[in-house]
């Protein structure tokens, strides 16, 4: 081999790098644009109910906090924690084919209880152990009784949407 083609092949593993390196910037560009947009719409949500960050506020009818466990496909366990008037922050750590996950975001509860359910919404973002940062998520579900079930949609369009039973305690 010549040394003009050494240097060529160097070029061109340089070029390929050069590449690389590009789509990964742009992907983190991405990602930070939807993490920019998730915690503007949070707090937006926390300044347009301002009865919620008032001293004078009737602490004996707050809601409750709920501590969440599933034993199926994906084994876990989560956390919601009542911010505001039907809003939550909500973490899950679930473990499943020799992963880790980790998922954080906010919930709202919807006024309206339609016989023993109790239906919310929310989003937020899922890490992995396993991968770093997966994706942002959109979730629907509904509490009744000590049980809830949730769908979990991703935003991106590799991953498929996931269903979580489970029991719901709260406290």
């Amino acid at each position: 081999m010549s040394d003009f083609e050494k240097i060529l092949d160097i070029k061109i593993e340089m070029k390929a790098s050069a590449n690389e390196i590009s789509k990964k910037i742009l992907n983190m560009e991405d990602i930070m644009r939807k993490s920019i947009v998730l915690i503007l719409l949070f707090g937006a949500f926390l300044c347009l109910n301002p009865l919620e960050l008032s001293a004078k506020r009737d602490f004996k009818n707050l809601e409750n906090n709920y501590l969440s466990f599933s034993a199926l496909t994906p084994f876990g366990l989560g956390y919601k924690h009542h911010l505001g008037q039907n809003f939550f922050f909500v973490a899950d750590l679930d473990y499943e084919k020799k992963d880790l996950r980790f998922r954080a975001g906010a919930a709202y509860f919807f006024p309206l209880k339609l016989l023993i359910f109790r239906f919310y919404s929310g989003g937020g973002f899922q890490y992995s152990r396993n991968e770093g940062y997966d994706y942002p998520y959109l979730t629907i579900g509904t509490r009744f009784l000590i049980c809830y079930f949730e769908i979990i949609h991703p935003w991106e369009k590799k991953h498929k949407p996931e269903f979580r039973v489970g029991l719901s305690f709260g406290f």
